[in-house]
């Protein structure tokens, strides 16, 4: 009896054994076969990784082929966490090493987890120097998942000097690649991005490399060849740093706050960009490696606000630098005569308006009424003309719209009429209103760019020309790229001006007159060996002193260049604006400095700052 229970028993667990072997034999069979592609898939998985390898961005350079923006080799260090237990470990450690910030990193890796994109290498560091390069590779093994390797990086030749045109790179919030966050870099980022090659890594189970099975090579970003000229970009900032410490230090009426400013230069016969200088600036170099707490705070600087661009990105009353566009529309109009004179004693019947001048500028015509700036000649012919008829022809000079510019930052601005105060404001236009318009004041508020075309306009007879600061895209090929072509970009007309070509001549001799005789920027090109076309302006700020503005033109007869310059809170235009304007036509036009022929500006010669329009 005990011997059959003893065979059952051995006959059962026979059968059990066969079966199991059966069950494990079919599942074996089902995994290498039917699952095998796939799961040898997720093996290789586990140790080949696909590293991208980032194309290095093109470079910009000047007009002339100065070289302002490349890419440079550097250390970088990045970590691959794979399935480490051990890297919040990892992590403390680079952060002590590297200097980072250790909850940072942790961050990152939490936000990669949620997108679950924990195979891709998490940047820690760029451009790290030799010692910590030295330190990394001796403490290599106990740092698994660490990846040392050599990319690219950006850097800015001038520095801060054209920092606001070029703007700056930055790690990109949604991708695993630098993109250009500001300028020309984010406006022309895919040309200058290029397309991004990889490698297959083979790591172990530490996640360190084994060896590279291949690759595939990054194509580099295409070249641009821009407008602006780097000397004369030099020239223009230091000139405007200049200006405004001696404007800061008067020795009789100094304007302590005059701080910030802008210069911008234009061709008048095509809308390219010459010089593009917005102060104070930055050096976007500091982008590249990361910003540290100190950067961070100047950045951030509520005074100062270096991050503004002030050329094209801020608005100010233009001051008597608007009269062109009242002068303009009254003869346009027939409300006015080039001949008919005018009388100023100082003071004028509507709103109790002055005249900059106190006594007043007696009689005078078109001309005169332009180089001596006189307020009340254009309150008469504002009144005459009323608020819509000068918002109509403002807005053909490029005033309250867009400029077309390829950049990022392009502020319209804002244009007064009828129309836009009872719509923002919902209030009626009144006439004391019209007045102050006509002279550049109350709502009127334009970029120096904006200032700086609509200067053109007037200079090359009443075209008006879209800006812009790209010349040229050059592949890796070193072919001018299909969207430029034949070879350049053909000049954009924006506006042809409704205007008789006598009219915008007489406006033209008005601005001749400034820099001549009785003239507001007489003193400055009084030794000048080049015919100039000008305006000065005084715009009335309600939170400091008066902004300084000024626009001019040369050679008169056949204008090449145009500049304007803002200075907050400089005071009179006349004072801040033309000696800035006065050295970026040295340099334009190869003017010896040390010849007698140029012009020197002490201090005590300069004017008041006392123009009120």
């Amino acid at each position: 009896m005990a011997d059959k229970t003893i065979m059952k028993r051995v006959k059962f667990f026979s059968f059990l054994i066969i079966f199991m072997m059966l069950f494990l034999t079919m599942r074996l069979g089902y995994l290498q076969i039917i699952k095998g592609q796939e799961l040898a898939a997720l093996a290789d998985g586990n140790r080949i990784r696909l590293m991208p390898i980032t194309a290095p961005r093109g470079s910009i350079y000047d007009r002339t082929g100065t070289l302002m923006v490349t890419s440079r080799p550097a250390y970088s260090v990045s970590i691959m966490l794979l399935d480490l237990e051990d890297a919040e470990q990892v992590v403390l450690e680079l952060s002590q090493l590297l200097d980072v910030d250790f909850e940072e990193i942790m961050d990152e890796i939490a936000r990669r987890q949620s997108q679950q994109r924990l195979f891709e290498p998490i940047p820690v560091k760029v451009d790290i120097d030799e010692k910590a390069h030295t330190m990394l590779e001796e403490r290599r093994a106990d740092l698994p998942g660490v990846i040392i390797e050599v990319e690219t990086v950006r850097e800015y030749v001038m520095g801060p000097l054209a920092a606001h045109a070029l703007g700056y790179v930055g790690p990109s919030e949604t991708e695993n690649r630098i993109e250009g966050k500001t300028g020309l870099e984010k406006v022309y980022d895919e040309s200058l991005s290029g397309i991004d090659g990889g490698k297959q890594v083979e790591v172990n189970a530490r996640g360190t490399y084994a060896q590279v099975i291949g690759q595939e090579d990054p194509i580099p970003g295409s070249d641009l060849v821009l407008t602006l000229d780097a000397d004369l970009q030099e020239t223009a900032a230091l000139a405007l740093e200049e200006s405004m410490e001696r404007t800061r230090n008067h020795p009789r009426n100094p304007f302590r706050n005059a701080h910030q400013g802008a210069v911008v230069a234009l061709d008048p016969n095509n809308g390219e960009i010459l010089a593009f200088v917005s102060l104070p600036s930055y050096d976007p170099n500091i982008f590249v490696t990361g910003l540290s707490s100190s950067d961070w705070e100047d950045l951030n600087d509520p005074t100062m606000r270096p991050l503004i661009n002030r050329v094209s990105g801020a608005t100010y009353p233009p001051g008597s630098a608007f009269k062109m566009v009242t002068a303009s529309a009254g003869l346009q109009e027939g409300v006015v005569t080039s001949s008919e004179r005018l009388s100023c004693r100082g003071t004028y019947h509507i709103a109790d308006a002055r005249c900059w001048v106190r006594s007043g500028h007696g009689a005078s015509n078109m001309i005169r009424g332009l180089a001596v700036s006189c307020n009340l000649y254009f309150y008469e012919v504002g009144r005459r003309l009323g608020i819509d008829r000068i918002a109509h022809y403002a807005d053909q000079f490029g005033f309250g719209k867009q400029t077309g510019i390829d950049h990022d930052v392009d502020r319209a601005g804002t244009l007064p009429s009828v129309a836009w105060k009872q719509e923002r404001l919902n209030q009626p236009w009144w006439p004391g209103e019209t007045i102050y318009a006509a002279i550049g004041q109350g709502f009127h508020a334009f970029t120096p760019l904006q200032l700086a075309g609509y200067t053109s306009t007037v200079a090359n007879g009443g075209t008006r020309y879209t800006p812009y600061l790209v010349k040229e895209i050059i592949d890796n090929e070193g072919e001018v790229s299909a969207e430029f072509s034949p070879k350049t970009p053909e000049p954009k007309v924006a506006q042809v001006l409704d205007v008789d070509a006598e009219h915008i001549e007489t406006v033209r001799q008005g601005m001749k007159g400034v820099t001549e005789g009785e003239g507001t920027a007489a003193w400055a090109f009084r030794r000048f060996p080049i015919s100039v076309g000008a305006k000065t302006g005084t715009a009335q700020n309600s939170t400091g002193d008066n902004h300084g503005v000024f626009v001019a033109f040369a050679p008169f007869e056949n204008p090449e260049i145009v500049v304007a310059v803002l200075v907050e809170q400089g005071g009179a235009g006349g004072t801040t604006g033309a000696p800035v304007a006065v050295a970026i036509f040295e340099e334009f036009f190869g003017l010896n400095e040390e010849d007698d022929s140029g012009q020197v500006i002490p201090d005590e010669t300069a004017p008041l700052g006392v123009e009120e329009s």
